[in-house]
């Protein structure tokens, strides 16, 4: 019985492959001969794998527009077709490939200008079409915001420089701050954020001390009111409570310690009433009764202290 010749798959070319976010090339090896063989061995060659998909995000105004961008081969490769189609497949893919690299180094009205070369009749029945029109459309968002940005931040700077002028800086300063907060989120990511967040910090120390100026023009009016009120009617406890909650108003450090000093000499003045009352030979239903007066204070403790005494 004769040997039978034996019997080999296809062999592969060498394929020449481009990656679209950086725009060069690789070749692969060649396959083929024996040595390729399956977990089987049975001489087979493995699968190759079709998808050669690459994928290139694209941040435009916060959101990420994911693109495929199926990588071609350059002339002389692998790429689909025949012909005067499978040049034009390759010289388009070839473009567009410098496109999405000039985008991923930044570059959008560089990978804008190049983009647009592909964008013509010309290239209408090549593979990769639409991603050409999304690349395109994504640059465009991120220029027309960038020229936004220059625009919007530039009259929020003159407005800002306006009012220091006119010395109305203060008054305005917290509606500053939201204004600027807002184009922050809109346009931070441009080459204005710095700009923003510049004038932020100015704004900052702004209403910092407009919020300030605000707990000073009520401090003393506070004080008399809680004086009047609870104080000098010995109510300790409403006294205190007056004080938190007027320190709620401001995050000044300056009045937190305003207020604790107000609460220490409260606290104080309720210890020594509270020793008076006792020392002036009070009974308990008068002492039960004083006790709630001197809630929040040191005071109410020197009355448990005395009622648990008493038989």
């Amino acid at each position: 019985m004769q040997n039978q010749p034996t019997r080999r798959g296809p062999a592969t070319r060498p394929t020449t492959r481009v990656n679209a976010k950086t725009g060069k090339t690789t070749r692969s090896a060649a396959a083929g001969g024996r040595g390729e063989r399956d977990a089987g061995g049975r001489g087979q060659l493995p699968p190759q794998e079709s998808d050669n998909k690459t994928m290139i995000y694209i941040g435009a105004g916060g959101a990420v527009l994911l693109l495929i961008i199926i990588a071609a081969v350059l002339s002389g490769g692998g790429g689909g077709g025949h012909g005067r189609g499978k040049d034009l497949n390759a010289s388009f893919n070839k473009i567009l490939g410098k496109a999405v690299a000039a985008r991923t180094a930044g570059d959008y009205a560089g990978a804008l200008s190049i983009v647009e070369e592909v964008l013509v009749d010309k290239y209408k029945s090549c593979d990769n079409w639409s991603d050409a029109h999304q690349l395109a459309k994504a640059c465009r968002d991120v220029l027309n915001r960038e020229r936004d940005s220059v625009s919007k931040v530039a009259d929020f700077k003159r407005k800002v420089d306006q009012a220091k002028e006119d010395q109305t800086a203060m008054k305005q300063a917290k509606d500053f701050w939201k204004e600027c907060q807002d184009l922050i989120v809109e346009y931070g990511q441009t080459s204005q954020g710095d700009t923003l967040r510049g004038i932020r910090e100015d704004l900052r120390r702004w209403v910092a001390t407009e919020s300030q100026t605000d707990w000073q023009n009520d401090y003393n009016t506070t004080k008399a009111r809680i004086k009047r009120d609870c104080l000098d009617k010995g109510d300790f406890s409403n006294a205190v409570r007056e004080w938190k909650r007027f320190g709620e108003t401001s995050s000044d450090p300056l009045l937190k310690s305003r207020i604790d000093s107000e609460l220490l000499s409260i606290n104080n003045d309720a210890v020594k009433a509270a020793e008076e009352l006792i020392a002036s030979g009070a009974g308990r239903a008068q002492l039960e009764e004083a006790v709630q007066r001197f809630n929040g204070t040191d005071g109410q403790k020197t009355l448990t202290s005395k009622l648990r005494s008493m038989k």
